[in-house]
């Protein structure tokens, strides 16, 4: 009997932007920060804007925002892989940390996510 095995790329970052059509936002926000509790790591740096760090590719991550049914009626968002080797901005210095911190801990092959 064949083996089905999933290749997953190496962990890397995605950027996500979300945008409430209408309302505050704190619900749709909870929901979203819930679902990214699944990837290896993340940081919402600003109040509609978070860095993943993730093995699952940004097709993967949109499908997952668009299973969450308040989120998929009431947002528009962005989705995509970044190169934080190339940057430059004006963050916190715990956002910078943040993007600069060691993860060779969530490179082992034994990580849920």
């Amino acid at each position: 009997m064949a083996q089905l095995t999933i290749e997953r790329r190496p962990p890397g970052f995605l950027h996500l932007t979300v945008n409430v059509k209408s309302g505050e936002g704190i619900v749709e926000r909870r929901l979203v920060e819930e679902r990214l509790n699944k990837a290896k790591d993340w940081l919402r740096y600003a109040p509609n804007s978070w860095l993943i760090y993730t093995s699952h590719n940004a097709v993967h991550w949109g499908n997952v925002l668009r299973s969450i049914d308040v989120v998929s009626a009431n947002t528009t968002f962005l989705i995509c892989e970044v190169n934080l080797e190339n940057r430059s901005g004006w963050l916190n210095r715990s956002v910078w940390d943040w993007i600069n911190k060691n993860r060779m801990r969530y490179r082992s092959s034994d990580q849920v996510e």
